[in-house]
């Protein structure tokens, strides 16, 4: 189970980048396009050698923008979801041994307010 929830979010994080990648590439694309087309007439476009320089500058923008937007997803979702197995795991442990203890993540996680919570929900069963 634990496998298939971590493949599960490793898929998801693939899906998110390369649907972020695109828009960000194709927004790109088009407001570069229109930029070209308002200072240089067609014919100067069209060019091979311009056509070349263009391709190039395609390329390393796309690589750039796909690099950056991997590096920012990838902390994002460090942040968001990676505690979530390891709290998953620690939840059923108490759930099978019958103890319970509070749950922690790291001070930068954005799940602290909800793994708060549950730890008030742990801390009234422990009560009862």
């Amino acid at each position: 189970m634990q496998k298939i929830v971590n493949r599960r979010i490793k898929l998801e994080m693939i899906k998110l980048v390369i649907l972020i990648f695109f828009i960000l590439l194709i927004v790109t694309a088009v407001n570069f396009y229109l930029f070209l087309s308002s200072i240089l007439p067609l014919g100067i476009m069209l060019q091979k050698e311009n056509l070349i320089r263009l391709s190039v500058f395609g390329v390393i923008t796309g690589v750039l923008i796909f690099g950056i937007t991997a590096m920012l997803v990838k902390w994002f979702t460090y942040t968001t979801l990676g505690p979530v197995p390891r709290l998953i795991k620690e939840i059923k442990l108490m759930k099978e041994e019958n103890k319970y203890h509070f749950l922690e993540v790291r001070k930068k996680d954005k799940l602290r307010d909800l793994v708060d919570a549950i730890n008030i929900l742990i801390e009234n069963l422990c009560r009862k």
